[in-house]
């Protein structure tokens, strides 16, 4: 709770090593970061601070609705300010927090709804009136209690008379959070996004705040004075990851609502950035978009590409306008497993997708389960503790774990005498290279 002061409640008795209690760490150490949203109409900053009160907020109207712990809630929004409040507000309330992409329609958001169990959507007035119409189908999500329509996003629309108004829960008094989780206790539940139908991914409070910290630590270098422009919606993995570092690390973040180069640019040279991340082809179009401006690409000197095959000679050209990109391999499952570092030699950046990150290990197997040496092709195959705890449902036929843990990743891969890994392909289809 804020004090008169305007200092920030921290729960003692709790370890950090769960969400509730990181983000209100988070919030007290760093109350003065901003984070920047541009929107259709804008650009917004706001302070950590005034997230996480509004997240209290939020957290406290959830439980005066009927949301408990460990309830599923979904969060269907862009990325904007109502979103990571949104983010923050389902994590301290101790519910398990299922993010899902703006752009999901209206038949698959309900399929997610129905397979998770979700007690709740919060979703923009628009979509809500799809969603309560979902609700009343024969094969709607039958466990669905609340429909949470945030008014004022695009496209406009009314808040229906049997949804809860998101003003409403935002004007509850913003009271210390009581929820008591554990670290290994479900958290999240991530939605994979490539090829076939959409599994539910469940990461504990642990491997959410492992991923969390093994990201700001190695990555972006363990600086809360980094400013971060992540192109990722909190839906993807990799956006849910940026938007938790900045509430739970204090890195100053700006967000998109919709992706578009000369906007990111733009915002790289108002705001400051040093890093972002992206897909290649989202690096060739800010690429693209520098050489176009005279400023080239200003601040920005930090770049991690993941989520498919980097095209020859791109990191050469990041090099020439200044910026140190980085590869990494991961997927939902298991969100970074390896990645390069601005240390590394350039032609390791360029051609391996770098070191398992710390805690992680990563070994090679043939189609009978044998270990292979170095150079040689096989099943890439991980662990660690980020890794995911278990699929949502059962998934026969998928990629799994083996009996010491070890996920199958269905992907393909070498690693060299210095223990890079470099990505050659698939054996199957389940998995998604992300950044």
């Amino acid at each position: 709770m804020l004090a008169p002061s305007g200092s920030i409640h921290v729960p003692t008795g709790h370890a950090v090593d769960v969400l509730p209690a990181a983000l209100a760490a988070g919030a007290a150490a760093h109350p003065s970061t901003p984070l920047t949203f541009r929107g259709p109409t804008g650009v917004w900053q706001v302070s950590l601070a005034e997230i996480h009160e509004r997240a209290l907020r939020v957290a406290t109207g959830l439980a005066a609705i009927g949301i408990r712990e460990g309830d599923v809630v979904a969060v269907q929004l862009p990325g904007s300010l109502a979103t990571a409040v949104a983010h923050a507000a389902v994590l301290l309330r101790g519910a398990v927090l299922l993010p899902l992409l703006s752009t999901t329609g209206a038949a698959d958001t309900r399929s997610a709804l129905q397979r998770s169990g979700a007690s709740a959507l919060i979703t923009t007035a628009w979509r809500s009136h799809d969603a309560l119409r979902g609700r009343r189908a024969s094969d709607g999500p039958s466990r669905l209690r609340r429909v949470i329509a945030v008014s004022g996003t695009w496209p406009a629309a009314g808040v229906p008379s049997d949804a809860v108004d998101w003003a409403a829960l935002e004007a509850f008094r913003p009271l210390r959070p009581d929820a008591v989780v554990l670290p290994d206790d479900p958290g999240v539940l991530v939605r994979t996004h490539g090829a076939g139908e959409a599994k539910g991914v469940v990461h504990t409070h642990r491997s959410v705040l492992s991923e969390v910290a093994t990201l700001h630590t190695r990555v972006w270098r363990g600086s809360s004075r980094n400013t971060h422009l992540d192109p990722f919606p909190p839906g993807h993995v990799a956006g849910l990851t940026a938007l938790l570092d900045a509430l739970v690390h204090g890195t100053s973040l700006v967000l998109l609502e919709r992706w578009n180069a000369d906007a990111a640019l733009e915002l790289i040279h108002g705001r400051r950035v040093t890093s972002s991340a992206g897909t290649p082809a989202q690096l060739m179009a800010l690429l693209d978009a520098a050489e176009s401006d005279e400023r080239g690409v200003g601040t920005l000197t930090d770049y991690l590409v993941g989520r498919g095959p980097v095209p020859p000679g791109l990191l050469e050209r990041a090099d020439r306008a200044g910026v140190i990109v980085c590869r990494a391999y991961g997927s939902v499952e298991h969100p970074t497993v390896t990645a390069g570092t601005a240390s590394m030699p350039p032609d390791k950046r360029a051609t391996t997708d770098g070191r398992p990150m710390p805690g992680n290990e990563v070994r090679i197997v043939d189609a009978e389960g044998g270990v292979l040496g170095a150079g040689h092709e096989g099943e890439i195959q991980t662990r660690g503790p980020d890794r995911f705890l278990r699929y949502w449902l059962p998934e026969p036929g998928e990629p799994d774990l083996t009996t010491d843990g070890w996920l199958r990743t269905g992907d393909v891969g070498r690693l060299d005498a210095e223990g890079f890994l470099t990505v050659t392909g698939r054996a199957g289809s389940a998995l998604t290279r992300v950044a």
